[in-house]
């Protein structure tokens, strides 16, 4: 949360990502959740043009991808002063990209901010004609911890009970709604998280 300050972003603005399933996923995802950031998760299969559309239609303020994906992400233009994004991957090995670490202050890591307030996800339809859709909610004004417990609730409709030794595998990217919803769930209910970013479905028995 810190970091995404430190890029800038103020209550309300949007962070988009371009990221494998793994652990800066969830880090920045629960940092929009408790910044209140509307965080666009997009589908690092699309194409190049079809990213940047998303960028672009969302309002993203920051965009954070894996140097993994350095073929599909949208660059900065030298000439375009126009676009304000600011951009961060692992390493900084996609060009116009700085490293994460760079936002990341030290110093103030072990306390919470004093204007913490809920965020949410906003996805991205897929099933829709023409180009893709934000869904875009407005943002409760609650505490974020009272929303994330609230959320984490609806697993009890299914009879899981919070804490204990309770796992939950993320077995598909978390760019899909249902995925990041019921991994967001499970996190808040005091579940471990196991997931892999290096999925082949070749390879899947």
């Amino acid at each position: 949360m810190h970091g995404l300050r430190k890029l800038g972003l103020q209550q309300g603005d949007v962070v988009a990502t371009l990221l494998p399933n793994g652990g800066p996923m969830i880090e920045i995802y629960l940092a929009a959740t408790q910044a209140g950031l509307y965080l666009v998760p997009i589908n690092h299969h699309l194409a190049g043009p079809e990213i940047a559309y998303i960028l672009a239609d969302s309002g993203a303020k920051a965009f954070v991808a894996d140097d993994r994906f350095a073929d599909i992400a949208p660059r900065r233009r030298r000439r375009d002063r126009s676009c304000r994004r600011r951009r961060a991957s692992r390493s900084a090995a996609i060009a116009g990209f700085q490293p994460v670490r760079r936002a990341q202050p030290t110093a103030c890591r072990r306390r919470a901010p004093a204007d913490r307030a809920a965020g949410q996800v906003m996805n991205y339809t897929s099933g829709t004609t023409g180009r893709p859709k934000g869904v875009r909610r407005a943002l409760m004004p609650f505490d974020p911890d009272t929303v994330g417990s609230m959320f984490a609730m609806f697993l009890a409709m299914f009879g899981i009970t919070p804490e204990g030794d309770g796992v939950h595998l993320v077995g598909s990217p978390l760019y899909h709604t249902a995925v990041l919803v019921f991994a967001g769930c499970s996190l808040h209910f005091g579940h471990t998280l196991v997931g892999d970013g290096q999925v082949d479905a070749r390879r899947t028995r």
